[in-house]
């Protein structure tokens, strides 16, 4: 049975549902929370917290146990526990947790051997995990690793607008593009970037090369949060009270071109999508699913009923 994580409220509640929707556990701590991950075949929890902090659960045991952290190895112009990380991300195989701070380089420490991997700058890519504070650097607003097995991609928006692909198998700066990103996602099979803004634009790029491949423009401001579908072939957005589901053609090319996905960008542009009836838009209720049909009711706000 799989299971998932949920941060709740002000972000210091965590439980775990299953897909069923039974819930199993919950955790509650004193700070805020940035990502979690559950590891070992879903047997731990991993999480970063706001203080930061790296800890483990036992989802079997209850228990709680920190993990070395990564401050202490930092040169001393980070000295200071009091220092808030603005975001984080951990890979798909929890082996690396990438973590800034406001005005800062990129931090990536290495949870398997509980040592600092690297530290990025944004134009120069590795500046080496000895590397002493840069202080007034441009602000990093979101990370995402590449979520694909073995990638060591780690794709980071900046404050100032840029959008930019770090290789941190190489140390290098694989690629960079202009995007004003405020929030990231990665597909399971990691070919694309979704990139979300809070003038309610998606921008799904290719993860390594960050060739734009669709846009999604809408009315509606404000993108919170987004991520793909299991299958990849999908990507949710959400943005005020709203969830949409968004199914991209390019999303389902993947699947005729998985054995050369270089097609995916060499034999189109960008596609451009407007969503401009959202002020027209009338919300749905209620839904009830007919026994012997295949159809949906679906009562709207307006006391109109429809089929699906």
């Amino acid at each position: 049975m799989g299971i998932s994580s949920h941060v709740r409220g002000s972000g210091r509640s965590v439980f775990g549902t299953s897909f069923l929707g039974s819930c199993f556990g919950s955790l509650t701590f004193r700070h805020n929370a940035c990502p979690f991950r559950f590891v070992d075949d879903d047997g731990l929890l991993l999480g970063v917290l706001k203080n930061n902090q790296l800890l483990v659960w036992g989802l079997a045991t209850g228990l709680c146990r920190e993990l070395p952290n990564w401050l202490d190895e930092l040169d001393e112009g980070y000295s200071g526990h009091f220092r808030r990380p603005t975001a984080a991300a951990l890979t798909e195989s929890s082996s690396l947790l990438a973590v800034v701070y406001r005005g800062h380089d990129i931090i990536v420490w290495d949870i398997e051997n509980e040592r600092l991997h690297d530290i990025y700058g944004k134009e120069t890519g590795s500046l080496g995990a000895r590397a002493r504070r840069r202080p007034g650097m441009v602000s990093v607003l979101s990370l995402v690793f590449n979520r694909a097995p073995e990638a060591g991609l780690l794709a980071a928006s900046f404050n100032d607008g840029e959008l930019v692909v770090f290789n941190t198998a190489e140390g290098l700066v694989q690629a960079r593009a202009p995007a004003n990103a405020h929030t990231l996602a990665s597909p399971p099979d990691g070919l694309m970037l979704a990139c979300g803004n809070s003038a309610g634009t998606i921008q799904v790029f290719e993860f390594d090369r960050l060739k734009l491949l669709y846009r999604i423009q809408s009315e509606e401001f404000g993108i919170k949060s987004l991520i793909f579908s299991a299958d990849s072939h999908r990507l949710i957005d959400i943005r005020g009270p709203r969830c949409r589901i968004w199914d991209p053609p390019i999303l389902m090319r993947q699947d005729t071109d998985e054995d050369n996905s270089d097609t995916l960008s060499v034999s189109t542009g960008p596609q451009d999508y407007k969503l401009d009836d959202i002020k027209q838009s009338v919300h749905i209720t209620a839904l009830a699913c007919a026994d012997s049909d295949d159809f949906v009711i679906c009562g709207k706000i307006d006391s109109s009923v429809c089929l699906l």
